[in-house]
């Protein structure tokens, strides 16, 4: 059964509080002891002096006597004899078997002594004690006497060196006693230390064992999920809140299996459904590559019978035998033909993008560089774009600083590139000015061609700046009722442009006019970046 990791620590809490309790405790008896004895020496110490003094004031006495002393002067002096015999018995008789304090000694400090000294320390005042007795007697004598009793003095003289020996042999016991005493302590102090260090390190053995090294397996099989080994052994652990723990990863390696298992069910089935979208895009792509095709044919047929029947309308005109009539219907077909030839060019541009849309995602569209010179290029875009240019009363403006620029690329993609931003900006622009600016930079990753196609049109907000590269979009329902187009244009040039190495960005500013940037690298490489794939979003809006 496991137990709390409070059931594994508390004893030795427990053991330590109680170490140091005893520590403490043993330190503050040692401590009083230790004062006790001091009292103990300095009042032993301290009777010394007194019977030395009281010898001495005796006989001061009897010299005061032989000289013939007044009777005041002999009173004081025997009453100081008599007051140091009170001190002297006084104290010896407290520190024998206790009793009242010395006059000059703190009652409360006193009374802990009583019975404090030891019973050879005891025997041994009751040796002073037998030895002053007789001593105090023959000093009573001396003052009663007058001084006269010589006997009595000649007592006291003699036997003071005696009682101070006696006294002498009692404090060396005394400091021997308190020198035994703090032995005692260090001792004490040292076992309790051993003691202390053995607690702390059966504490931190303890701890280990049940805690440490639990937690560092634990860790262990965290590491082990972590590199998705679920089959790693889960130990069983004493501890309760390791048990639960280690619960919590038991269910934890459960729950990835099951994950785990559902993650590769589901991989398997949006493999098949990605094989199966891949088919679905390739037979796409293919199918509307056929049905270009096939819509191209009939479409060229369209726009050249139109053409014809435009010229054959335009030379009937011309005859001067027509009635007016005849003219004024001759005119109202020119209009009709001129609106079918423009709706079939346009559907034939949108199945040209349609059909570059598939091959791109088909991975079809391939790339045929070759050398060119870079005005070549540009007058031929000029030429060819400057009819819709001109059709919305617009000037384009051509600036080639260095001329001597040429290319190694696919030519026939850059230019379906800048007539289609060329026609954008032609389309959205009216009596303004557009521009191509070309000029040659050196970057990075080598040299490279700028083309800036600026218009003054009726340019676009951040908003639209955005979005204006995804694919099958405008900016509004408005823009579309009011320009046309299918928002295939300017992705195509994005894809072309990235097929290329080159990149395309767009500047623009709401009603004062857009600026695009086609980068192409001079030289085409094939270690290219594919073009990033193209995430739907029919919300989208685009120029």
């Amino acid at each position: 059964m496991s137990r709390s990791l409070r059931a594994h620590v508390t004893p030795v809490y427990v053991a330590f509080v109680a170490l140091v309790g005893l520590s403490f405790g043993s330190t503050t008896f040692v401590s009083s002891k230790q004062a006790d004895d001091g009292l103990n020496i300095n009042l032993a110490g301290r009777q010394r002096m007194l019977s030395q003094k009281m010898s001495k004031e005796a006989l001061m006495y009897s010299q005061s006597v032989s000289r013939g002393a007044n009777a005041a002067e002999l009173e004081r002096n025997a009453e100081r004899v008599r007051a140091s015999m009170e001190v002297f018995a006084t104290t010896l008789a407290a520190l024998k078997d206790g009793g009242e304090a010395p006059l000059d000694v703190d009652q409360t400090e006193f009374a802990s002594l009583s019975g404090a000294t030891s019973s050879r320390i005891a025997a041994q005042l009751g040796v002073v004690q037998a030895k002053w007795e007789p001593f105090a007697a023959n000093i009573e004598r001396v003052l009663t006497s007058g001084g006269a009793d010589t006997a009595a003095m000649d007592y006291v003289m003699e036997n003071n060196g005696d009682i101070l020996a006696s006294m002498n042999a009692a404090v060396t016991m005394m400091q021997a006693d308190a020198d035994a005493r703090v032995t005692q302590l260090l001792v004490l102090q040292l076992a309790l230390l051993v003691l202390g260090l053995g607690l702390v390190a059966y504490g931190w053995l303890s701890i280990r064992r049940s805690v440490a090294r639990p937690l560092q397996d634990l860790a262990n099989v965290a590491e082990h999920l972590a590199e998705g080994k679920l089959d790693a052994d889960i130990p069983k652990q004493d501890v309760a809140e390791l048990a639960e723990l280690a619960g919590s990863f038991d269910r934890m390696r459960n729950e990835l299996n099951t994950t785990i298992t559902n993650l590769e069910a589901t991989a398997r089935q949006n493999a098949g459904l990605a094989k199966e979208a891949e088919e679905a895009t390739q037979a796409k792509s293919e199918f509307l590559a056929s049905m270009s095709h096939e819509l191209r044919t009939p479409m060229n047929a369209i726009i050249g019978f139109t053409a014809l029947l435009s010229k054959r309308t335009s030379a009937m005109r011309e005859d001067t035998t027509l009635s007016e009539k005849s003219q004024r219907s001759l005119k109202k077909q020119k209009q009709f033909i001129s609106q079918i030839e423009e709706a079939s060019t346009g559907l034939l541009q949108l199945i040209n993008q349609i059909l570059d849309i598939s091959k791109i995602e088909a991975g079809q569209m391939d790339v045929f560089t070759e050398d060119i010179a870079v005005s070549d290029l540009v007058q031929g875009i000029a030429a060819t774009a400057d009819p819709l240019v001109q059709k919305k009363g617009n000037t384009l403006t051509i600036k080639l600083p260095d001329p001597d620029i040429t290319m190694n690329t696919d030519i026939t993609k850059v230019r379906q590139c800048l007539l289609n931003l060329v026609s954008n900006a032609a389309k959205f622009t009216d009596n303004g000015e557009i521009t191509l600016a070309v000029r040659g930079e050196e970057r990075g990753n080598g040299e490279v061609v700028v083309f800036d196609v600026i218009d003054t049109g009726i340019g676009m907000t951040e908003l639209q700046v955005g979005r204006i590269f995804n694919r099958f979009s405008q900016a509004d329902s408005s823009t579309t009722r009011r320009y046309g187009g299918t928002g295939l244009g300017l992705n195509i040039v994005r894809q072309i442009s990235e097929m290329l190495g080159g990149t395309i960005t767009v500047r623009s500013e709401l009603h004062r006019g857009s600026t695009f940037t086609l980068t192409i690298p001079v030289r085409y490489s094939e270690t290219r970046e594919e073009p990033r794939p193209e995430a739907e979003d029919d919300t989208a809006a685009a120029k």
